[in-house]
């Protein structure tokens, strides 16, 4: 069976989404990276909280390694969009929803660490 032009437009429109929503993620990481570095002066200026600075070190670890795994999947997204032929199949779209994934919970633990350095912060207040 011979995909239709319908077919193929469909999956140009899918691999667009895919790509921009992609290329987004990766630039909300790479300012979640800048925060993060941000807050860990303020861990090391205000609080020296060793479990604190582990943390952040950790999420920043982990935020650089799914970026890098958004940045390759972006290649891989535009190289098929502009050379591919195929039609926008399951494999793609089960990469797509394993980076969604790989984004929200890094979203998550981001949101988790910094209500965990604001609560510190409201202890100093509280204490000077």
């Amino acid at each position: 069976m011979n995909p239709t032009q319908k077919e193929y437009w469909f999956a140009e429109l899918c691999l667009e989404r895919d790509y921009y929503d992609v290329k987004w993620w990766t630039v909300q990481l790479e300012q979640i990276n800048r925060e993060l570095d941000s807050l860990m002066e303020i861990e090391t200026t205000l609080l020296n909280r060793s479990e604190i600075s582990m943390s952040l070190l950790g999420l920043r670890r982990k935020n650089t390694l799914v970026l890098r795994k958004l940045y390759q999947f972006e290649i891989d997204l535009k190289k098929e969009k502009e050379y591919g032929k195929k039609l926008y199949d399951v494999g793609i779209l089960r990469a797509y929803q394993n980076s969604r994934k790989l984004f929200q919970e890094i979203l998550a633990e981001y949101k988790t660490a910094m209500t965990l350095i604001f609560d510190e912060l409201k202890k100093y207040r509280k204490l000077k």
